[in-house]
């Protein structure tokens, strides 16, 4: 489940021990600079729609749960995920409400999804690794830089440059 939070009001670290108590793994999707606001996909092999049904409903009534869904969507696709945290981590949040934050947010993964095919990101499998997050023999989505570099998106949506040399057909 995707949820948009605003920091100001709540602590991330209380939401992240609340969480973790539940038994619920949070992943940060987007992070303002500032950290003012954040939206997060929540995960668990058990119901948890008690514990955040009032921040769906608040979603709702301001607005932005159409939002929250084409972010929910956009997990399909990583590096969109990827490419728009990069840019929500240096956009100024301070004259943004939460819900123009997720808006901006949904926007920029969209325009991700809608240019897949421009933006040159391809599955390929880690041959070796001098990386400490690269797994061998495991699949990510990887984009060439230069001769020598590439990008790559982690499982938890972060880009990294790491040696072309470590994926197969790089």
């Amino acid at each position: 489940m995707i949820i948009a939070l605003d920091l100001k009001q709540v602590s991330h670290h209380k939401i992240e021990q609340e969480l973790d108590e539940k038994g619920l793994i949070l992943t940060y999707l987007a992070l303002s600079l500032g950290n003012d606001y954040c939206i997060i996909d929540i995960v668990s092999s058990t119901d948890y729609s008690d514990v955040l049904e009032n921040l769906w409903v608040e979603s709702e009534r301001e607005g932005y749960s159409n939002a929250l869904s084409r972010i929910q969507t956009a997990l399909q696709y990583p590096p969109s995920i990827a490419l728009a945290f990069c840019r929500a981590e240096v956009t100024p949040s301070s004259n943004l409400s939460l819900s123009r934050f997720v808006q901006a947010f949904a926007k920029d993964v969209t325009e991700q999804l809608d240019n897949v095919e421009k933006d040159g990101f391809h599955l390929r499998k880690v041959i070796q690794s001098d990386d400490f997050e690269l797994r061998l023999h495991e699949y990510y989505w990887v984009k060439v830089v230069n001769h020598e570099k590439c990008l790559w998106v982690s499982l938890d949506y972060q880009l990294y440059e790491t040696s072309r040399h470590n994926f197969l057909g790089l």
